[in-house]
């Protein structure tokens, strides 16, 4: 691709390069995302955009405890109810049985 040489784009980002400049995820590259996507790709990162990058990552991590932190309480409260049930279920059954004998 020496298009992407020539504008100074590393290897490791002209392989996923689609997926970087589709911004929006509509599966196509209208020309501002291109333009914008080609502006931000050339050279080596700068440490204002590590440091960004290092923020949406801990911002992403902390939304994704907190969803984890959710679903395992909605788990533990599904089991809790299961095992209400289970217990009714074998109360109801020996209760069943003992009417029988």
């Amino acid at each position: 691709c020496t298009i992407f040489e020539d504008l100074d784009i590393a290897d490791d980002d002209q392989y996923n390069l689609f997926d970087t400049l589709d911004v929006d995820g509509s599966g196509t590259i209208d020309l501002h995302e291109l333009c914008d996507g080609i502006t931000k790709l050339r050279g080596d990162a700068c440490r204002s955009d590590i440091i960004a990058i290092n923020l949406m990552l801990h911002a992403l991590q902390t939304e994704v405890h907190g969803c984890n932190q959710s679903f395992l309480r909605s788990l533990q409260s599904q089991e809790d109810q299961i095992n209400q049930m289970h217990a009714v279920v074998c109360e109801n059954r020996a209760a069943v049985v003992a009417m029988r004998a």
